[in-house]
């Protein structure tokens, strides 16, 4: 295809930038299934939770740039 390597591309840049943002999680009952045609994907869905992620501490500037030297 044409455009899969594009398509791939879109897919990890969308997931990082969500993943960075948010925490996924699944209800602690969830069962998967799995449908094979013609794709593998969820057979009744996938329920997800969406929720914000904690802040993660950030760097000093000044201690990066002690790295460098």
């Amino acid at each position: 295809c044409i455009g899969m390597r594009f398509g791939q591309l879109e897919v990890r840049a969308i997931a990082s930038r969500i993943l960075a943002r948010c925490t996924l999680s699944v209800p602690d009952d969830f069962r998967l299934e799995i449908h094979q045609m013609p794709t593998i994907s969820p057979m009744h869905g996938l329920p997800v939770t969406v929720g914000p992620r904690a802040k993660a501490p950030t760097l000093r500037v000044a201690a990066l740039s002690e790295c460098s030297r």
